[in-house]
Formats: structure tokens, sequence, C-alpha cells
């Protein structure tokens, strides 16, 4: 995949990404309550925000990229909702941040499986 060379590209994929992850958290907050929508967002803008930050982690097909993107995405969006969902249901406080912390981690995790099990 085609990864930007340049630093003002570079944060530029990486403020695209965000600007994704937080239209994403805004469609998913019309539906969702508190802790859902903000780790759906999470989950979504890492991978997108990663090939900014860290071009060489990127493969080099583009079917491949988009495969870990994707897998890393749903990952950390099935992780961060389930932790809230548990944080919710035994009413404990900081739901919002530990299942954000959660999806960040696990669309990190989730990435670099995918990336390892294609490479």
């Amino acid at each position: 995949m085609r990864v930007p060379e340049s630093r003002l590209a570079r944060a530029g994929v990486a403020l695209a990404g965000a600007l994704l992850g937080g239209a994403v958290a805004a469609l998913a907050s019309a539906v969702l309550p508190t802790p859902y929508p903000l780790a759906i967002g999470i989950a979504v803008a890492v991978p997108v925000m990663d090939v900014g930050i860290y071009p060489e982690n990127v493969p080099e097909d583009t079917g491949d990229a988009v495969q870990v993107g994707v897998g890393a995405a749903v990952g950390g969006v099935l992780a961060g909702c389930a932790v809230g969902w548990v944080w919710l249901a035994f009413s404990l406080p900081y739901a919002t941040v530990f299942s954000v912390a959660t999806a960040y981690l696990a669309a990190e995790v989730a990435g670099y499986a995918a990336q390892s099990r294609l490479t």
C-alpha cells in the first residue's frame, strides 16, 4: 500500500483517522448509550491513525492492509463494547475509561495479530 512519506502527509492521515473515528462515534451516539460510542470511535480511528504514525508497519499489498485495518477495528469494537457492557451490568464506575482503553489496546493487538498472520 502506498503510504505517505512526508511528515505533513502522515499527520494528515492521522488527523483523517481521528476525524473518521469522531464521525463514527457521533453516529453511534445516536443509538447507543454512553461508553459504547467513544469505544467504537477509538477502535475505528486507531488503524487509520497507525498508517500515519507507523507507516513501516503497513503491509505492501493494499488488500492485506485493508484486511489488517478492518480486523483491528472489529477486534477493538468487540472488546471495547464487551468491557463497557460488563462495567454497566455491574454498575462499576469509570465505564467509559475502561471501555475506551480496552478498545484501543484490543485494536492494536488485533492489528498486530492480523498482520503477523498475513506475513
